[in-house]
């Protein structure tokens, strides 16, 4: 039988799935918004009210303009030619014009964005327009004007509150912010009139229906005394809502009236239906009635601050950079009128305003960039502003591994601490390596085979640049003498991790076990990723493999999950998808085992068990609980499953994925790695149908498959789980049903 990790114990596995390599947080910290500096970025625009990135990987930043021009800032330079040109259509300007873009989440296929903007009409208002364009087939530096495809027409009443801002949330939909519909105090009370678009949010599916279809989800679906597509309502004239591009959260910046500026909020995964509260309410303040308007169902701001008679809340971002890692969970915002910066987070569940910079912008509008990165527009002087902090102190706090036998080939190290920036360089007895951003906790490093050619110390240190930055302490990792015997695999010694060693072959992704002798000098396991591609003191290479992402020397260096002298955990390398084999080589300093043929196959599917024995109780949760689907007792917080119950299945092998991870990093939650091939899972012979496929978020290697437990299973404490994929069967694991 192949071992997960022999050090294991009973339920272990379970624990291991359950928390191995998720990312540490950054440790809060307070933040002054007097230490930030406003880099200037773009200048020489009329009246910038929007800054977007389209989330196609090309770098580029396009600004809206109220007039009816979107700009294109492409990394070095504002480029000459509008993106597109619509001004001729556009009334502007006061609180009308061109005001919201959003572009699809599958722009770079598709081309399609969406704007909003106040066409020329009789209305006394102008009419809210809400259009898709397309880009041009020949230029992606153009869109097409006459791909104007109509969605949605709003005349407005008055011609102020006019809302415009636009944003695909995380569920796909489009979210469109409109006001409610201007003049002073909502006379027509629109905001609480579930018959109109004016002071809601709306919730639509751009990608089904002519032009758009409602989401059956939507709060209001189905009802005859509402419109279906309103998502949210009870709002004065919400100026810049946005996304956390981590957690989903909904943040909305609601304009008051003549007291009170407020910041909504709507966490991931709400119903809809969120009563902010205008008019009866101006902030968490009566308006109308002057007393007595609090009622059941309003929803209060989270942030709100007086405004004196005269200001305008232009609603931001919660900090989600890299850059600067003392802003993490920062949520900017800024008040137009007053020129003034706010800073708030959220503490203990409560959201505080932490701290206030007056500032000589009119800030129209936030913006980030596609690594999350912050900037701003003041309207005045049509200039775009970068938010800029000085680089804190990193630290470091280990190596993993901390140290290799002499003489070996070029490898990656992981370097974890603190206060890391993608600027930050790990130097190697004071030399710069080449180094590779992962978070604020962990950096991997490339060292190469002359660092390690002589018995002896390196000294790892880390430097954070100006201004502001420093260098860590150092760390000291061993070059040490490589044993008298020189490593070796067994033939066939090579298999999943989860199942029962075998001439089949292994998947690329897998995780996998590799057996020998001499192949460390030491135990080791990091429970660190990305993996390193040294562990124990030795290494795997998979020949011929070049060109590849983790290609040293031609070839391909194996992540590690752990290392003693007679087995190696590995991940087998994602670049070997598609071929027939590979020879696979173990090195310690200068001595060579002799390369072994590992045969690759499409898929090896392996379901990890309680006690890492390859047989008998399944690592299988009860879905949306941490429970094992095991024996009541048997294990600490086991229950048999019920019928009708979802399970999650952890396991290995299941062949090609997408949005594929860099070999030895982790699968992210968003967007999920789902496997090309659906599984087929058998519960007790019966089929159960799967739910889910695809890579667990956050873990190297390991993939999870959901099945709901058939009405037609046999209870007991032993009932046999299979999974088969592709013409290919898992080992046979159990699980309990009552």
């Amino acid at each position: 039988m192949v071992l997960f990790l022999r050090a294991l114990g009973p339920a272990a596995v379970v624990l291991l799935l359950m928390n191995l390599f998720v990312p540490s947080a950054v440790r809060g910290q307070s933040t002054i918004l007097g230490d930030l500096n406003f880099e200037l970025f773009a200048a020489g625009l009329s009246r910038p009210l929007g800054i977007e990135d389209a989330g196609d990987g090309s770098g580029r930043l396009f600004i809206v303009l109220q007039g009816g021009q979107i700009v294109i800032y492409d990394g070095a330079q504002m480029l000459e030619t509008p993106f597109l040109d619509i001004t001729s259509r556009v009334a502007c300007c006061g609180e009308r014009g061109l005001l919201g873009l959003a572009f699809h989440p599958n722009f770079e296929q598709n081309g399609y964005f969406y704007v909003d903007y106040t066409r020329r009409s009789f209305a006394p208002g102008g009419t809210t327009t809400i259009s898709r364009f397309k880009v041009s087939s020949t230029n992606p530096n153009l869109a097409d004007p006459d791909s104007e495809l109509v969605l949605i027409e709003q005349n407005q009443p008055f011609s102020n509150h006019n809302g415009g801002a636009l944003e695909f949330g995380p569920d796909g939909y489009l979210y469109i912010a409109f006001g409610d519909g201007g003049s002073a105090g909502n006379p027509s009370n629109t905001a609480q009139t579930l018959t109109t678009r004016l002071g809601k949010i709306l919730r639509i599916d751009v990608n089904n229906g002519d032009p758009y279809s409602i989401p059956p989800s939507n709060p209001f679906f189905g009802l005859d005394n509402a419109l279906e597509e309103i998502w949210a309502y009870g709002l004065r004239n919400p100026w810049r809502i946005t996304f956390d591009r981590e957690s989903g959260d909904l943040f909305i910046g609601d304009v008051g009236e003549q007291s009170w500026e407020e910041i909504n909020f709507q966490p991931a995964g709400s119903p809809g239906g969120v009563n902010y509260g205008w008019r009866r309410m101006e902030g968490t303040h009566c308006f109308q009635p002057a007393a007595g308007c609090q009622s059941p169902g309003l929803t209060l701001p989270i942030l709100e601050y007086p405004n004196g008679g005269g200001g305008s809340v232009t609603g931001g971002y919660r900090y989600r950079g890299s850059d600067h890692p003392q802003l993490r969970d920062v949520y900017f915002y800024a008040d137009f009128v007053q020129g003034r910066l706010f800073a708030a987070r959220e503490e203990n569940g409560a959201w505080q305003q932490i701290d206030t910079r007056n500032v000589p912008y009119g800030i129209s509008t936030f913006g980030e960039d596609a690594r999350g990165e912050l900037l701003f527009a003041d309207y005045f002087s049509g200039t775009i502003y970068r938010i800029k902090a000085s680089y804190p102190v990193p630290q470091l706090s280990s190596l993993s591994p901390a140290g290799v036998a002499a003489g070996g080939t070029d490898f990656r190290f992981t370097a974890v601490g603190d206060n890391f920036v993608p600027a930050s360089e790990v130097r190697w007895n004071g030399l710069t390596r080449v180094t590779h951003f992962v978070d604020h906790n962990r950096l991997q490093v490339d060292i190469l085979a002359e660092d390690i050619a002589d018995i002896g110390m390196g000294e790892i240190t880390i430097l954070n640049p100006a201004p502001g930055g420093g260098v860590t302490d150092s760390l000291a990792f061993a070059i040490e003498p490589e044993p008298a015997n020189p490593p070796t695999i067994f033939e066939g010694g090579v298999g999943n991790a989860a199942g029962v060693t075998g001439t089949e072959g292994v998947a690329a992704g897998a995780i996998a076990a590799t057996f020998g002798t001499f192949l460390a000098l030491r135990p080791e396991a990091p429970l660190v990723a990305p993996l390193p591609t040294a562990l124990g003191g030795g290494m795997l290479r998979f020949e011929p493999m070049a060109p590849a992402a983790l290609s040293f020397s031609g070839a391909i260096a194996v992540p590690e999950f752990f290392a003693s002298a007679g087995q190696k955990n590995i991940q087998i390398p994602w670049e070997l998808l598609g071929l027939g084999e590979a020879q696979l080589t173990a090195r310690v300093g200068t001595l060579e085992s002799a390369p072994v043929t590992v045969a690759i196959v499409p898929f090896d599917p392996g379901i990890f068990t309680a006690d890492a024995s390859g047989t008998g109780q399944g690592a299988i949760l009860i879905a949306g609980t941490t429970l094992l689907a095991a024996p009541a007792g048997s294990f600490p917080g086991a229950r048999p499953v019920r019928r009708g119950e979802f399970i999650a299945i952890f396991c290995t092998g299941l062949g090609a994925v997408t949005h594929m991870p860099a070999t030895g990093s982790e699968a992210l939650a968003d967007p999920l790695s789902l496997t090309l091939t659906q599984p087929a899972v058998t519960v007790g012979g019966v089929e159960a149908g799967v739910s889910f496929s695809g890579l667990a978020p956050g873990f190297v290697g390991l993939c999870q498959v959901n099945v709901k437990i058939p009405e037609g299973t046999a209870s007991g404490s032993s009932i046999e789980v299979i999974i088969t994929i592709g013409g290919f069967q898992s080992n046979v694991v159990t699980i309990a049903i009552d």
